[in-house]
């Protein structure tokens, strides 16, 4: 699904495009407009790309893509999912470009650890969980492969 936010329409694959609008209420509430159907949205909260949401009083739960993951997705390099929160791989092969974070720094979930070029992209590598840099496997100018340990983390529970 694509939205293109110029001239208000939603596409959705295989479907004809829909007009949308979307505008905030005095009580903190949402009303959205997608083609002749309107629905309130409220409960709003976002998390690194994780959105939950009330529709019409219905709990939902989107993971949103921004453009270089869909790029990644589409070149068929999958990004590291959340089960393995313990280290940071390689999404794809590459140089190390700067290593952000040293053994013992705390870090938050989606801190920076490691800038990676590849297909003449810098990629910034985040955390995958709460907790401390462990072991950094990687230096600046080192090659990787896909799915190389880059750091491992020690997760605070």
């Amino acid at each position: 699904m694509d939205i293109d936010e110029e001239q208000h329409l939603l596409h959705n694959d295989g479907e004809e495009e829909k007009p949308y609008s979307l505008e905030i209420l005095e009580n903190g509430r949402y009303l959205l407009r997608l083609g002749l159907k309107a629905f309130t949205v409220d409960d709003v909260t976002v998390d690194h790309g994780n959105v939950r949401l009330s529709l019409n009083g219905q709990r939902y739960s989107v993971k949103i893509k921004d453009e270089q993951a869909l790029l990644l997705e589409s070149l068929g390099f999958a990004q590291q999912t959340t089960t393995e929160q313990n280290a940071l791989n390689a999404p794809m092969p590459g140089k190390i470009l700067d290593v952000l974070h040293q053994k013992g720094d705390k870090i938050k979930k989606g801190d920076p650890l490691v800038i990676l070029e590849a297909m003449k992209m810098e990629n910034e590598l985040t955390s995958p969980a709460d907790g401390e840099v462990g072991r950094v496997h990687v230096q600046v100018g080192d090659s990787v492969e896909k799915n190389a340990t880059l750091i491992e983390i020690n997760t605070s529970g």
